[in-house]
């Protein structure tokens, strides 16, 4: 009786931790629903502040974080992660293959995707986002990170890392939280770039309007084209007027510019 108490203790914390990951797996199998649902049926409740869908990926990849390793370490064996995996991921992912092929007949195949062997290659690796190549459906992107943390966590395995997870994971998380911080700065800073520029913008604009019709209604400026047109000749007509030698031009006076200042003379 006293030895089977801390088997049913591990087993219990087992049970209980997995039923953790599992409630994780349905709160972001919930906020993605949500992202593609609610634009279509409630359209108001949908908060365009913060991206359901992008927090629901996260939650994923986060879950995936913390089992994939575990798993890797408790089978011991490169090989078997492997198959586990395939057989975990592949036969759904043909079936939606298969069923979009099928579909082309009636709905075609998204232009994204190339005509070309080499699409085919990307699908089989499952790389598609990670060699720029478009999927047959949209949401496999998210595959593609999936398959690059296996390679990386296999690399970390075969090379003995994983010995030193803890500091491994510490040095990790410093480097993702410094690029986080740098993204989300350039990301603040082209929004208030954009938004500091549309407000210089609109204020020149508005100075000016301001200016510009103080000009126009000053006295002389009837606003006309045609007064537009005179103000040369008007200039002309002062110089004569004055004695001025201000040349009209970078070629001096025109002929034109001469008649009328003989006739303002006369």
């Amino acid at each position: 009786m006293i030895a089977t108490q801390p088997v049913t203790a591990r087993s219990g914390a087992k049970a209980t931790r997995l039923a953790w990951l599992d409630a994780l797996r349905g709160i972001g199998a919930m906020a993605v629903v949500a992202e593609h649902a609610l634009p279509w049926l409630m359209p108001s409740l949908r908060p365009y502040w913060f991206s359901l869908g992008m927090y629901g990926v996260l939650v994923f990849f986060l879950v995936s974080g913390y089992i994939i390793p575990a798993s890797l370490e408790k089978r011991g064996e490169v090989g078997a992660f492997w198959v586990s995996r395939v057989f975990r991921l592949y036969p759904l992912y043909l079936l939606v293959i298969a069923l979009v092929l099928a579909m082309a007949f009636w709905v075609p195949v998204r232009q994204e995707v190339p005509r070309h062997p080499s699409a085919v290659a990307a699908h089989v690796s499952m790389l598609l986002d990670v060699v720029h190549t478009g999927a047959l459906a949209d949401p496999m992107w998210t595959l593609s990170y999936e398959m690059v943390f296996y390679l990386l966590v296999t690399a970390l395995f075969v090379g003995g890392v994983h010995r030193r997870s803890g500091t491994l994971a510490i040095a990790f998380g410093v480097v993702a939280v410094a690029a986080g911080h740098r993204a989300i700065g350039v990301q603040i800073g082209v929004r208030f770039g954009d938004r500091s520029r549309r407000v210089q913008g609109a204020f020149q604009t508005r100075v000016r309007r301001v200016f510009g019709a103080r000009v126009r209604g000053a006295p002389g400026h009837t606003g006309h084209p045609a007064d537009e047109r005179c103000r040369p000749m008007r200039g002309v007509r002062h110089t004569a007027r004055h004695g001025s030698t201000q040349a009209d031009g970078p070629h001096g006076p025109t002929r034109a510019h001469m008649v009328e200042a003989d006739r303002a003379g006369a």
